[in-house]
């Protein structure tokens, strides 16, 4: 081996080793190493993270039976089936791994795997567009980060497929080695570039598919190739993207249009708009709440060199204009030009400045709407500005010595600029929120045929995306669930599902071994089955679980609080609001015990506030002790440090009547509560709101606990 040989070998190693270092060093900044572990799933199942859905479909696409097209999964969102690709689970991967699956352990993501891929693919290809400009490997490196931290990368972690950006930067790479390559070699490095991407996402894939095309209209107009040469490949590119599509099924169903055409854009200020992730750089004004999308900030550091090369370029126009030297001709490249073009649709079809609306084409086509998040499309302009910034300062041929010193002081001032991008989303280190009851939901579903969310494919149950639970759960014993998100569906079906468990009780007498999962707030629901089904309902927390008749026998009751189902047996449906109201001329006492605030609505908290109640100083866990009557608050106590204590003399009859009140909230480290009405103790000592009616003798009425951390809605007697 020659030296010389020897020699690049090192260089690609070095260069190699460099990437690596680089890209896990943002992994651990943006998402954090421990990420990387396939096993590692708590970051994940966090509601409102696109990545739950992602790696929810994932895990039941990897227990759908191989079938074409490879990339259907069913069960997630019962009966409806759906593609890896609309699920935008990365085809890809997800390919990959499902081939290994009888080796991959029950919990299993690739996700953490594919962020750190991609930060490092983003640093190892700017080192070799760096040193394809002409760097050296030390400065290649020093100007590394710069693509590796680029804000249309970082910016997007919480969308993981769409993280796969050095897709852009590859089809860069070989544009500008286009002359480096035989012609047919290009062809085949572009055609593998468009197949892989076809298997990432629909938006890089559109990207690339125009820069990939760049590079044959390049060698045209430099007359490398003919007019045939060009077209043909273009048209195999296109059949490369159908026949990806087509194995990963999104040609499965003809979903729906998205809409929000216009409101996802692009801003003309948005390169050097700091938004909220820049600390040096102005932010301006936008239009809308979602520009945000088409974020393209270059960062400050950036931006200046922008203009310090700007400004050179102009005084040697003006030098070469006084000195009479002929300008030297610009040949045309066809790669920005189409960045351009991807600009301009970023814009559309609502061009604004700042929050100005200038133009309003008003168009609305198939593409533009499919493709409604327009302003992604200003990803290849960053890239090539930043590309045009890092050619530019070469061409300045300054000492080494100098260009060390500027790009550390670059780095430093973007470091600091863009500072706010590296403190990762509060989301993304929360752990998994495990149900209360846990045990007991997996015991019920481990029974079922499937779970049946309802109503079907809602996605918060009870709380925020909290389908993401249970659909976890169902997914570990293989169970179908009508829960499930994706960016297409095959509504037709879902809107024919609806209509046939509008009356469930019919649907569950062909479908018994089915259960239902619905919030705590449905119990006349779940009244209605058991009365005309039989079965048991259990409640666990803000959660009911119908139970039929065929899997009652099947349960196991010390895996079920059947204390459970007796409270869904003596609830009477009524609110609080309703059963204060509707006791005028007599007493109610109530105390809370533990919490008794997170499931009371806000009318609920008006209407109480309007009679007295201090809501605003009563929160999660406070104490509180209160005596009703007449339609308001006679008499309360509260505190978030300590239990209340309260004893009050109630005019009765012919003897006054003694009251003695206890309530120790979540906040006072207390879980107790006590009416005792002269001597006597009446609280049902439940969490919540326990209360009693009283006549004006001192005659108790009732006595009821309502579970105000769940729902206001209901009462047990």
């Amino acid at each position: 081996m020659s030296i010389g040989n020897q020699q690049r070998r090192y260089d690609e190693l070095a260069d190699l080793v460099a990437g690596i270092a680089i890209g896990l060093i943002f992994t651990q900044i943006i998402v954090g190493l421990d990420k990387i572990n396939p096993a590692f799933i708590d970051w994940i199942l966090v509601p409102g993270s696109d990545t739950s859905y992602h790696y929810l479909a994932w895990e039941y696409f990897k227990d759908t039976p191989w079938r074409w097209p490879l990339g259907r999964l069913e069960g997630y969102a019962y009966p409806m089936y759906n593609s890896v690709m609309y699920t935008d689970s990365i085809p890809l991967l997800a390919f990959v791994f499902k081939f290994f699956r009888f080796l991959l352990p029950d919990d299993f993501q690739y996700f953490g795997i594919w962020h750190a891929s991609c930060y490092i693919l983003n640093a190892y290809l700017g080192i070799k567009i760096c040193r394809q400009i002409g760097w050296s490997s030390m400065l290649s490196w020093m100007m590394a980060p710069l693509f590796a931290g680029s804000v249309v990368l970082v910016a997007r972690f919480g969308h993981a497929a769409l993280c796969g950006q050095w897709v852009i930067l590859y089809a860069l790479l070989i544009y500008l080695r286009r002359n480096q390559y035989a012609v047919l070699n290009v062809k085949l490095r572009l055609g593998a570039l468009v197949f892989i991407t076809s298997l990432i996402h629909p938006y890089l894939l559109f990207m690339v598919l125009g820069l990939v095309a760049a590079t044959p209209i390049q060698l045209k107009y430099e007359h490398r190739i003919r007019w045939t040469s060009m077209l043909g490949f273009i048209l195999i590119c296109m059949a490369l993207t159908l026949f990806g599509w087509y194995i990963s099924g999104a040609f499965l169903f003809k979903g729906q249009l998205s809409e929000g055409l216009g409101r996802y854009s692009a801003n003309l200020n948005t390169l050097f708009n700091a938004w909220d992730v820049g600390r040096l750089g102005k932010s301006f004004k936008y239009w809308g709440d979602g520009q945000g999308e088409g974020i393209g900030y270059l960062g400050f550091s950036t931006i200046i060199l922008v203009i310090i090369i700007i400004c050179n370029e102009m005084v040697q126009w003006w030098m070469n204009r006084l000195t009479m030297v002929p300008a030297k001709p610009h040949p045309l490249n066809w790669f920005f030009l189409v960045c351009i073009v991807f600009f301009v649709f970023a814009l559309s079809p609502k061009w604004t400045l700042g929050d100005h609306l200038l133009i309003d084409w008003g168009y609305n086509d198939y593409i533009s709407r499919t493709f409604r998040g327009t302003g992604r499309f200003i990803w290849p302009l960053h890239y090539i500005i930043l590309f045009w910034v890092s050619r530019k300062l070469f061409l300045l041929r300054f000492k080494t010595s100098y260009n060390v010193i500027l790009l550390l002081i670059v780095l430093i001032l973007q470091t600091l600029d863009l500072s706010p991008l590296w403190k990762r989303k509060p989301y993304i280190d929360e752990r998994f929120n495990n149900l209360t009851f846990g045990n007991q939901i997996k015991h019920l579903i481990s029974l079922s045929n499937k779970v049946l969310v309802y109503p079907p494919y809602t996605s918060n149950i009870a709380g925020y995306c909290d389908y993401i639970y249970f659909v976890d759960i169902a997914q570990h014993y293989r169970k179908p669930i009508t829960a499930g998100y994706g960016a297409r569906f095959p509504e037709q079906i879902g809107r024919a599902f609806r209509d046939s468990v509008a009356d469930l009780s019919n649907y569950l007498k062909d479908h018994p071994q089915d259960i239902v999962v619905t919030n705590a707030d449905s119990l006349l629901l779940h009244q209605h089955l058991i009365k005309s089904l039989g079965g048991k309902s259990y409640q666990f927390d803000r959660y009911r679980v119908y139970l039929p008749p065929s899997l009652v026998s099947k349960s196991i009751q010390s895996m079920v609080d059947d204390d459970s189902w007796q409270v869904t047996a003596k609830s009477e449906a009524i609110s609080l609001k309703d059963y204060l109201s509707a006791s005028l001329d007599d007493y109610i006492c109530g105390v809370v015990q533990q919490e008794a605030m997170s499931g009371i609505k806000k009318e609920t908290k008006e209407f109480l506030k309007s009679r007295g109640a201090p809501m605003d100083s009563i929160v999660f866990g406070t104490s509180w002790a209160f005596v009703w009557y007449g339609g308001k608050f006679i008499r309360q106590h509260y505190s978030n440090s300590m239990a209340v204590h309260d004893s009050i003399q109630l005019q009765g009859c012919t003897t006054p009547i003694h009251v003695n009140l206890l309530s120790g909230g979540h906040l006072a480290g207390k879980n107790e509560s006590s009416i005792r009405v002269n001597g006597v103790e009446h609280s049902k000592m439940k969490r919540g709101l326990n209360l009693i009616v009283m006549d004006s003798c001192g005659q108790v009425k009732d006595k009821v606990h309502m579970d105000g951390y769940v729902s206001d809605a209901w009462i047990v007697r």
